[in-house]
C-alpha cells in the first residue's frame, strides 16, 4: 500500500491509506468487443462516514475538491420521432420505406404522394407497414396519383392514434390524427398540394385561402399542432409569390416554418411543416437525402413521451413434445374409470393430467423484425448498402453517392428475386387448397389483424359495442311478420336423433380441423393422439345429448376474437371489427355429427334450397356467381332489360331470433319432441366473452344469435332466412343465394 501511496501523483496521506481496501485497488484487464468499442465500465461510488480532510489546509495532499465541475443530469426524456418523406410512389419502394423506418428510428412517419388507389391495395399496405407498426391510406378519389398515409407505432400502449378528418378540401388533400401520451397531446395534419398544372380549375389565391382556414382552424383548437406536407410552395424563392404571402400568413398567425434546407434535388424548400412561433415541443428539424424520390426525408422530434418498446411480449405455453405419450394415457384411463362420465368431468381430468405432465409456463419471446423471406444474401447486399451510404455521408462526393444508389439498386433487386423464390416455393410445396389460400392470404396482405388493448378500448368495450349493436339493429326492424304464407311440413318428422357409434365419433375426430382455443382442456392435436383413450368417454357424453335433447353448458360458451373486416381499415374503430366465435373441440364434433342427421332429415324430405350455393356439398361461390351470370346473358340473348339487385343482411348470424328459428324447424322443416328440444338447449343460455391482447372480458348471455365460427350456426341461418324464398317466388323474381347474401 505504501509503495502505491508514494507512485501516485497526488499522494494519499499515511493517515488515510489504512482505510482503503486492497480489494479495490485492482485493474482489470479485459480484451475490446469486436468493431474496436471498449467495455463500458460502471464507476462505483464509494461512500463512508468518515471525516474529509480540509484540502483547502497548507498541509493538504492530493486533489482539491473544490475544482470539481458539476455536471447536469442528462435528460434521458425519449422523444417522438416524427418523419416527412414524399415517395413518388411507394409501390415499388415498400420494402426500402420499411428500413427507413427501422433505420432512422422514426416512431410516426408520413407520406405523400403514395399513388394508391383506394380498393385491392391490401398487399401493398402489409409490405409497407414494418412489425409492430399500422398504416392508414387516404388515398386520391376519382383519378390517379397523389394519396397521403401515416404509418405509425401499434405496439406503443401509451399512445393512442385517432383519426381526425377535417371538412373535405378542393385544392389539396389532407388528412390529420390525435397523437396521445399520457397528458400530453399532438395533432398532425398532412397535406398534399399537387403543383399547378394546364387547366386546372383552382388558382393559388384558392390554395391558399384554404390552407390559411385549416391552419386558423387548427390555431382555434387551443391544442399543439404541427401541419406538415408537400405544399408545391418555394419557401426560399423570391419569385414564388404564393409562398411569400403563405409566409406572411404564417407570421401574422404567429406560426413558423422550421424547414430551412433544401428539401428537394432541385435544391427548393417544397416540403413545410408548420408549428407554433413560440412552441417548445418540437426540436430541430433534419433533412436528409435517401435517394428513394426527388425529395429528402424530413426528421423532427416532438416533446412527447416515448413509451417503452414491447421488443419482447410473454406468451404462455406447453412442452408438448417432453409428454410421454403411454404415461399420459395410462393417467388419463385411471382417473376416467374411478369417474361418472359428464363433459365437465371429463374436461377436469383431461386438463389436470396435462398440468402435470406439461404445465403451463409463461416466458418472454422476442419479437421478430426480420421477414421470413430474409436470408444471408439479402444481409450480405444491405450490408454493402449501407457501408456505401455511410461512404457517402461522410464525403458527401457524388461519385460515392453514385455508389451508393448502385448498392441499393442492387440490394432492391436481391430483395425483389429472394422474395419471389420464396413465395413460389410456399406455393409450390401447399399440400392442400387450404394451405394454398392461407398462403395466398399472406402474399396478398389479407391477413386479419387482432387489435391491442388500450386504457380506452380494451375487451369489455369490444363486448358492449357488438351487444348494442345487435339491439340496434333489432330495435329498427318492424316486428310484423307480413303476409307471407309459410307452407307447413308435410313429410317424416325429426323427432329423435340418432345415438351415434364409436366408428362415426372416431371419422368425425379424424376428419376435424386441428384448431384450438382457450375452451379445450387439452390441445386437439394431443386430443387425436390420445382419442382410442378417450373415445368410449367422448361417445357416451354424445349418445347422452342426443337422447335427452339437453347441450351440456361448457359447449355453449364462447370466447370471441374481434378482427379486423379489411386490412388497412382504421384498427381505433370498434366498427370496423368481426366477432368471430371460437369454440370447444368437443362441442364442434357434437355439431358436425347433429349436423349429418339434419342434412340428411332436409335431403330425404327435398327441402334443400336449390339455388343456395352456400355450406353444401359440390356448391361454393363459384357455383354462385357462375349462375349469376348464365342468368343475366341468358336475358341479353332473350332481349330482355337485366336488373341485379345485391342484398346483404346486417350482422345476419348475430340478430337470429331464437324463438322464430325455433317455431321454423318446428313449422316448416318438420322437426319436434326430443330433436327440437336439443336445438332449444342449444340456442338458449349461450354466453360468451371477449379476449383481446390476453385480456379477457366477463362473460355475457346472449339473447339472439348463432355463434360464428360454429358449424351448425351458418346453416340454421339458411333455414332461417327461407322466407325470403317464399317471397321471392310468389312474385316470380329469379333468385340465387350465398348464406346471407341475395341477388335478385
Amino acid at each position: 500500500m505504501s509503495e502505491i501511496v508514494r507512485g501516485s501523483p497526488g499522494a494519499v496521506r499515511a493517515k488515510h491509506s489504512l482505510r482503503l481496501r486492497p480489494s479495490l485497488v485492482k485493474k482489470r484487464f479485459r480484451r475490446g468487443k469486436r468493431g474496436g468499442a471498449r467495455k463500458a465500465r460502471v464507476i462505483k461510488v464509494i461512500c463512508n462516514t468518515r471525516i474529509n480532510a480540509n484540502s483547502n489546509s497548507p498541509n493538504s495532499v492530493g486533489a482539491n475538491i473544490n475544482n470539481f465541475s458539476h455536471f447536469c443530469c442528462v435528460d434521458r426524456h425519449k422523444h417522438l420521432k416524427v418523419g416527412l418523406l414524399n415517395t413518388r410512389s411507394c409501390r415499388n419502394k415498400t420494402y426500402e420505406l420499411q428500413e427507413i423506418i427501422l433505420e432512422e428510428e422514426l416512431d410516426i412517419l408520413c407520406l405523400t404522394e403514395t399513388w394508391l388507389s383506394e380498393a385491392g391495395e391490401e398487399n401493398i399496405i402489409a409490405d409497407l407497414t414494418p412489425p409492430g407498426f399500422s398504416t392508414r391510406s387516404f388515398p386520391r378519389t376519382g383519378r390517379r396519383g397523389g394519396g397521403v398515409a401515416f404509418i405509425y407505432r401499434s405496439n406503443l400502449t401509451s399512445v393512442v392514434a385517432k383519426e381526425y378528418l377535417a371538412t373535405p378540401h378542393k385544392t389539396f388533400e389532407a388528412a390529420s390524427f390525435s397523437f396521445s401520451s399520457g397528458s400530453s397531446h399532438m395533432n398532425i395534419t398532412l397535406i398534399y398540394r399537387p403543383p399547378p398544372y394546364k387547366n386546372h380549375q383552382f388558382s393559388t389565391s384558392d390554395s391558399i385561402r384554404e390552407l390559411q382556414n385549416l391552419l386558423f382552424n387548427q390555431t382555434s383548437s387551443h391544442q399543439r399542432f404541427l401541419v406538415l406536407g408537400d405544399l408545391n410552395f418555394h419557401y426560399n424563392s423570391e419569385k414564388d409569390n404564393g409562398a411569400k404571402t403563405l409566409q406572411s400568413y404564417l407570421s401574422d398567425s404567429n406560426l413558423t416554418q422550421i424547414v430551412k434546407t433544401p428539401t428537394h434535388t432541385s435544391n427548393h424548400i417544397l416540403d413545410w411543416m408548420i408549428v407554433p412561433e413560440e412552441s417548445l415541443f418540437l426540436s430541430e428539424t433534419k433533412v436528409v437525402d435517401k435517394t428513394i424520390s426527388d425529395h429528402f426525408l424530413i426528421k423532427c422530434c416532438i416533446d412527447m413521451k416515448k413509451p417503452g418498446r414491447n421488443s419482447k411480449r410473454e406468451i404462455a405455453s406447453r412442452n408438448l413434445k417432453a409428454i410421454n405419450r403411454e404415461e399420459f394415457k395410462s393417467d388419463i384411463t385411471r382417473a376416467l374409470q374411478t369417474s361418472d362420465m359428464q363433459a365437465d368431468t371429463l374436461n377436469a381430468i383431461l386438463r389436470e393430467t396435462l398440468n402435470n405432465h406439461a404445465p403451463l409456463v409463461t416466458r418472454a419471446v422476442r419479437s421478430c423484425r426480420n421477414a421470413p423471406w430474409f436470408n444471408t444474401q439479402v444481409k450480405e447486399a444491405k450490408r454493402e448498402r449501407r457501408a456505401a451510404e455511410r461512404k457517402w455521408n461522410k464525403t458527401g462526393l457524388h461519385v460515392h453517392r453514385e455508389m451508393f444508389t448502385s448498392a441499393r439498386n442492387r440490394f432492391n433487386s436481391v430483395v425483389c428475386s429472394v422474395k419471389r423464390q420464396h413465395y413460389l416455393s410456399k406455393l409450390s410445396s401447399a399440400g392442400s387448397g387450404k394451405e394454398l389460400f392461407r398462403v395466398t392470404d399472406e402474399l396478398l396482405g389479407k391477413t386479419s389483424g387482432s387489435p391491442s388493448t388500450t386504457q380506452d378500448q380494451g375487451p369489455s368495450s369490444f363486448l358492449n359495442f357488438f351487444t348494442s349493436k345487435v339491439c340496434k339493429i333489432r330495435e329498427n326492424l318492424n316486428g310484423s311478420n307480413g303476409d307471407v304464407q309459410h307452407p307447413s311440413f308435410a313429410g317424416k318428422f325429426l323427432s329423435n336423433f340418432q345415438p351415434v357409434s364409436e366408428d362415426e365419433v372416431k371419422d368425425i375426430l379424424k376428419n376435424c380441423p386441428l384448431k384450438t382455443c382457450e375452451l379445450d382442456p387439452v390441445p386437439s392435436t394431443v386430443l387425436k393422439d390420445i382419442f382410442d383413450v378417450v373415445l368410449p368417454s367422448i361417445t357416451t357424453i354424445i349418445n347422452s345429448s342426443l337422447q335427452s335433447g339437453i347441450v351440456p353448458e361448457s359447449f355453449k360458451e364462447a370466447i370471441v376474437r374481434p378482427l379486423l373486416k379489411k386490412a388497412g381499415l382504421d384498427s381505433n374503430d370498434l366498427k370496423n371489427y368481426r366477432p368471430v366465435s371460437n369454440l370447444s373441440f368437443l362441442s364442434k364434433v357434437l355439431e358436425r355429427l347433429v349436423l349429418k342427421q339434419l342434412l340428411k332429415h332436409l335431403e330425404s324430405n327435398n327441402l334443400t334450397e336449390n339455388f343456395q350455393s352456400a355450406y353444401r356439398k359440390h356448391h361454393s361461390t363459384e357455383t354462385a356467381i357462375v349462375s349469376v351470370c348464365n342468368d343475366l346473358l341468358k336475358g341479353a340473348d332473350e332481349r330482355k332489360v337485366n336488373l341485379l339487385a345485391l342484398l346483404d343482411l346486417s350482422a345476419a348470424l348475430d340478430t337470429t331470433d331464437h324463438e322464430i328459428l325455433i317455431q321454423r324447424l318446428e313449422s316448416s322443416f318438420g322437426i319436434k319432441d326430443t330433436a327440437l328440444k336439443w336445438f332449444t338447449f342449444y340456442l338458449s343460455n349461450r354466453t360468451q366473452s371477449v379476449k383481446v391482447d390476453g385480456v379477457q372480458s366477463e362473460k355475457a348471455v346472449l339473447q339472439f344469435g348463432v355463434p360464428q365460427g360454429s358449424v351448425l350456426g351458418p346453416v340454421l341461418l339458411t333455414l332461417y332466412t327461407q322466407p325470403l324464398v317464399y317471397i321471392m317466388k310468389k312474385f316470380n323474381v329469379q333468385y340465387r343465394l350465398y348464406a346471407d347474401d341475395t341477388q335478385l
